[in-house]
């Protein structure tokens, strides 16, 4: 984007705990947001019988939490930008087998 004369950044930071500084950022080198991309999951392996409260509530935090904190800060500058968008990305290894139930919850939630 850079080398075409556009203007991207980057935040190095655990999404679950920046949602607010993201955006912020992003007001802050543009002055608006025109589109939020959240492409936020991770997934822990393994089924209820398997999994760990730990590894349920972490995937809970980032999956679902972070969307949360993300977009309660951006809902009010979207609202301003009329044509404002929002895309959450998904996977499919829920219907292939290759996830886990937390995995599948979080991204169905969303």
């Amino acid at each position: 984007i850079n080398e075409n004369g556009g203007k991207a950044y980057g935040i190095n930071n655990p999404v679950c705990t920046t949602g607010e500084a993201i955006i912020e950022f992003a007001l802050e080198k543009f002055g608006k947001i025109d589109i939020i991309i959240n492409n936020t999951f991770t997934n822990k392996p393994g089924n209820i019988p398997y999994m760990s409260s730990s590894a349920w509530n972490f995937s809970l935090r980032i999956n679902l939490k972070s969307c949360y904190r993300l977009m309660r800060k951006a809902w009010p500058v979207l609202r301003s930008n009329k044509n404002a968008r929002v895309i959450f990305l998904n996977g499919f290894s829920e219907y292939l087998g290759a996830g886990s139930i937390i995995d599948g919850a979080t991204r169905l939630a969303i």
